[in-house]
């Protein structure tokens, strides 16, 4: 499990993943960095980081249409899977009984 996208997922990558799955859609940079820079106050540079970081962990995929366009490569459901177990394992040592 650890070899999927959602295992590497840093927290501030998280946030750009909810703006992706909160839309439902794929969305431009601008639309991204928009979303961002209301919701965190972060910087444009931070934001195209990010959304690159992403990509290359394979949990966004980039096309080009007349610009670049992100699609998340892991649902919500996936990675909210993937955390409660990590947490499991983490805190119980793998096991909920503990």
């Amino acid at each position: 499990m650890e070899n999927h996208p959602a295992a590497k997922i840093s927290d501030s990558e998280l946030e750009v993943m909810r703006v992706l799955w909160d839309a439902g859609r794929p969305l431009s940079i601008t639309e991204i960095r928009e979303t961002l820079q209301a919701r965190m106050g972060w910087e444009s540079t931070t934001i195209k980081t990010l959304v690159q970081r992403l990509c290359n962990k394979g949990a966004l995929a980039q096309q080009k249409q007349r610009y670049f366009i992100y699609t998340p490569l892991v649902s919500r459901e996936e990675y909210n899977e993937w955390a409660t177990g990590d947490l499991i394992r983490r805190l119980y040592r793998g096991s909920a009984k503990n």
